[in-house]
């Protein structure tokens, strides 16, 4: 299946001059093969942004001196493969405004098969915008090159018994060779990796040539090499980001493993990424989301699988958008609170497998919650997207902040450790008092040096946006998912984690402001009145 339109770049013996955009159901390409072009924006502005106004003129052609540096150098790459069509989405996109997007969410929805179907990828990996270009000169050549004799003549030493029973040369010249170009500094650490919309296009492109500072990178989903290291690179090689998460890989194992654990871990490593616009936190990552729906035949909500929804539910952020902490809402975009893309932040997903948490047994874990319903409203023809109307029921242990006896006035105190916000509040009066934790040790049990002991007696509230300094206790919910018992302990060991509540606007609703965990084995059940009950939340 070919993307709606192509570009045109002509063949290397024509040395076209222009490039031309055209309509695929219009051609029937003699070879159908095409490139795509992974890159960043950048802060720059160009005139090769597609739109109603410039489509026929895009059509008729368009001077290659006219683009910007990295279309011209990729247009270059196409042509000495010996391909002629390249996809590039400035320019084969009709980009959106206020007044339309229709065009965006039609092709937004083929995003994945469009970098999946791709001959290769061509990836910009070292320009930070799109003046850069593809071919960058190496660090080495910027400089003058002349002979600089280290030593005037050769160098005479004295060599061991060992070297001398070998029969080696005493004379020996040094030779100085520059390090084998690493993987970790230019191609995961480049700044093109550093864009969510990259993640997918990464995974979804079946090869990828990575244009760098250092030469040409190159990956699929059996290995990677170089120009330096063209059979496989072997430096960095026990480095494992998101390129090796390949969606051929992926599509092999198990769904529930798919939909589960390697999900979580995608949404970990996607949150981490860097958005020039903000409402494109779903959109950038519709195109692997629709491949993987069409394989597993799953339901997908807000960026959440129905199969694995309330394990999934169990997130907390480790930060938080600079700009999106007083907000309890987005503005632009919507999503439930209970879903992870309702705020912007880095996101971490609770432990459930040995995978996540080698010392966390799953046999140890149970699910509390059962899920009642879901629905959901798209709120364009992508259904991948942002949604317009959310509903989820959830049934589950609810428990009152009326029922905390002891606890006294709720309050919360603006502390930060590492970059990460937490609540943490003693569960009984006079015993323990506010702490911080780091959170990336909110699964050990205490005894490492680097993480702050929890009280045993103690709740542990990380909050979704910053909350206010007073919090009323009845205004607080909390709803159990989890509980987890070791029971080869000398005395049994129970945590509780789950979600925290508030009353939503609309009747009978609650809605998302948080994540608990606690060890106090009391906290549910030694609380009277604590029943199961359908939770709406929205």
């Amino acid at each position: 299946m070919l993307p709606s339109r192509l570009l045109d770049v002509g063949t290397l013996e024509g040395r076209d001059s222009q490039t031309r955009l055209i309509r695929t159901e219009e051609h029937d390409p003699e070879n159908p093969n095409y490139l795509t072009l992974s890159h960043c924006w950048g802060q720059t502005q160009h005139t090769m942004a597609l739109s109603h106004e410039n489509l026929d003129s895009m059509m008729t052609g368009v001077s290659n001196e006219k683009m910007p540096r990295t279309f011209r150098d990729a247009i270059m790459i196409t042509r000495f493969v010996g391909l002629r069509y390249l996809w590039i989405d400035s320019m084969c996109i009709i980009q959106p405004t206020k007044e339309d997007n229709s065009d965006w969410d039609k092709e937004g929805r083929k995003m994945g098969d469009i970098y999946r179907n791709s001959t290769c990828t061509i990836a910009a990996s070292s320009a930070r915008d799109n003046t850069e270009g593809c071919f960058q000169g190496k660090p080495g050549s910027q400089f003058d090159v002349f002979a600089y004799p280290l030593f005037g003549k050769a160098v005479h030493r004295d060599w061991d018994e060992y070297s001398k029973m070998m029969g080696r040369n005493s004379e020996w010249i040094p030779l100085i060779e520059p390090p084998t170009a690493s993987w970790l500094n230019h191609v995961q650490n480049s700044p093109l990796s550093s864009r969510a919309w990259v993640l997918q296009e990464r995974m979804l492109s079946p090869r990828i040539l990575h244009c760098t500072m250092q030469g040409f990178f190159w990956e699929c989903s059996e290995r990677r090499a170089s120009e330096y290291e063209p059979l496989e690179c072997r430096v960095d090689s026990h480095f494992r980001d998101q390129g090796l998460l390949n969606i051929n890989k992926l599509l092999k194992e198990p769904s529930e493993e798919l939909l589960g654990w390697q999900w979580r871990q995608i949404i970990e490593k996607y949150t981490k990424l860097q958005l020039s616009v903000k409402s494109d936190l779903l959109p950038a990552l519709s195109g692997l989301a629709s491949i993987v729906q069409r394989h597993t035949g799953d339901d997908y909500i807000a960026g959440h699988w129905k199969s694995s929804l309330i394990s999934s539910l169990l997130w907390f952020r480790l930060e938080q958008d600079e700009n999106d902490k007083n907000s309890s809402q987005p503005t632009i975009f919507s999503a439930p609170s209970w879903s992870w893309a309702s705020k912007l932040g880095v996101v971490k997903f609770t432990p459930m497998e040995t995978k996540d948490f080698p010392g966390r047994d799953p046999k140890d874990i149970v699910l509390t919650a059962v899920l009642r319903s879901v629905s959901a409203e798209a709120i364009s023809n992508n259904t991948f997207s942002w949604l317009s109307a959310s509903h989820l029921k959830v049934r589950g242990r609810l428990l009152d902040g009326n029922k905390l006896e002891g606890l006294g006035e709720l309050r919360t105190e603006k502390l930060k450790s590492s970059g990460y916000w937490t609540g943490f509040r003693p569960l009984l009066a006079g015993k323990g008092s506010q702490h911080v934790i780091k959170i990336p040790r909110l699964d050990d049990d205490g005894s490492r040096e680097d993480c702050v002991p929890i009280d045993s007696k103690a709740l542990c509230i990380i909050y979704d946006v910053s909350p206010p300094k007073e919090i009323a206790k009845d205004g607080l919910y909390l709803l159990q998912l989890l509980r987890a018992a070791r029971n080869d302990l000398a005395a049994a060991e129970y945590r509780h984690e789950g979600l925290v509540l508030t009353r939503s606007r609309f009747s009978g609703c609650f809605e998302r402001i948080g994540y608990f965990r606690s060890r106090h084995w009391e906290l549910f059940d030694g609380v009277d009145g604590v029943d199961e009950a359908d939770v709406d939340l929205v």
